[in-house]
């Protein structure tokens, strides 16, 4: 997931309301996180984890979700020149999830498959 300015040379102004709702919500990063892979900037926020169980029950899930969509809320309800991407790969083929919202800049979210196979499969 990322949260970004649509001008980054003026992120720090459009990201104030996103970090002051951030903070209010009380959501410590540091400390309560067990999925602790994020970037906070005056410009941009980022979010990444890997083999995570993503069920709605987790705090820590129920905070990442909140997250977006408070900065979705704040990008088409009260103008702020924010934009997000959100990127969620599950265990099924089917399984993925990909929004975004706002400027189309924000290209950083893709989605990409590994094979993992035996190093001998193509040996012989």
């Amino acid at each position: 997931m990322a949260i970004a300015a649509e001008d980054p040379e003026k992120g720090e102004e459009q990201m104030k309301g996103f970090y002051a709702l951030l903070d209010a919500r009380g959501i410590d990063l540091d400390e309560n996180w067990s999925l602790k892979e994020y970037s906070r900037q005056a410009d941009l926020f980022a979010f990444h984890t890997e083999d995570v169980k993503w069920y709605a029950i987790f705090p820590e899930v129920q905070d990442i979700e909140w997250i977006y969509e408070m900065a979705k809320g704040l990008h088409e309800n009260e103008g702020h020149r924010i934009c997000g991407k959100f990127v969620r790969v599950g265990e099924e083929p089917t399984d993925i999830e990909d929004k975004c919202f706002g400027n189309e800049y924000l290209e950083m979210g893709s989605v990409s498959v590994r094979l993992d196979y035996p190093a001998d499969l193509f040996q012989g």
